[in-house]
Order: structure tokens, then sequence, then C-alpha cells
């Protein structure tokens, strides 16, 4: 069984790109971890995600909290005529916990104060988990709105 299950804060904005008609998203989280004598530091994930779930991780940006549901896998390159290996996630899930505020958000942030249910868009507030054909919720906020 290879599973992985991290939550943690995005480093930067993910990359997508397209190659041979395939979508994919890099990014890297961080995971806060303490040692033994208290003293906090971060461990960092290389996180890759393919089609639907790819195309909907371009509304994340740096220091949005995820969670990532996944599988390690050994990756091979060569760099300069020496071979190196290296370990990443291949996400099958992306939750998104806690964004950012973004400027666009502050137009709803303003409508929920006044009592106003907020627009829920299905693209942009929904994680698709890859193959699964299931839809997780991205945030509390939407789950609310969906109530």
């Amino acid at each position: 069984m290879n599973t992985w299950i991290g939550r943690g804060n995005l480093g930067a904005q993910p990359t997508i790109k397209t190659s041979n008609g395939t979508t994919y998203a890099l990014f890297s989280i961080a995971i806060n971890q303490r040692d033994r004598e208290g003293n906090q530091y971060a461990d960092w994930y290389k996180v890759v995600a393919f089609g639907k779930l790819a195309e909907s991780l371009d509304r994340l940006d740096s220091g949005d909290e995820v969670l990532v549901t996944g599988s390690l896998h050994r990756t091979k390159y060569e760099k300069d005529g020496a071979e190196y290996h290296d370990v990443e996630v291949r996400a099958r899930a992306v939750e998104f916990l806690r964004l950012k505020q973004r400027p666009q958000d502050a137009e709803t942030s303003t409508s929920e104060a006044a009592g106003e249910a907020p627009e829920v868009s299905h693209a942009a507030d929904l994680a698709l988990g890859e193959g699964s054909g299931e839809a997780l919720p991205a945030t509390r906020a939407s789950r609310r709105a969906r109530a």
C-alpha cells in the first residue's frame, strides 16, 4: 500500500503546464514539524498532479493551506552527466483548507458580512479527486454555502 497524506502550506503558486496533451501541475508544500527540543522546522515535499485535478489548482497561491492525498514515487533524472534520484508525491486529491485573501475575495467577504450568500463556483471552490469522479469541498465557507 502506497498512500501519503500531508497537510501544509504552498511555497509558491503551482506551475501548470501541458505536455503531449496531458496537463500537470507542480508545487511544493511545507509541513511544519517540531524536534525533541521543541524547535520548529519545515519539511518540504514536491507534489505533482495531473489532468482535471491539475487544472483546478490554478486558484492556489503561496501560503495557501492544503491537504494532499497521493502516493510516493521515485524519479530519476540526469544533470551535468550525473544521475540523481528524488521522491515526489503524485496527488490523487487536493483539498483547499485555507486560502489567503485575494483582491477578488474582498468583495465576497463584504457581501458575506452584509448577510448575503457568497457565490459558489464548482470549478473554483472544489478540488477534484483524479480518477474518482468525486468532488471534495475546498473550504469551510464553500461547505457552508452549500448547506
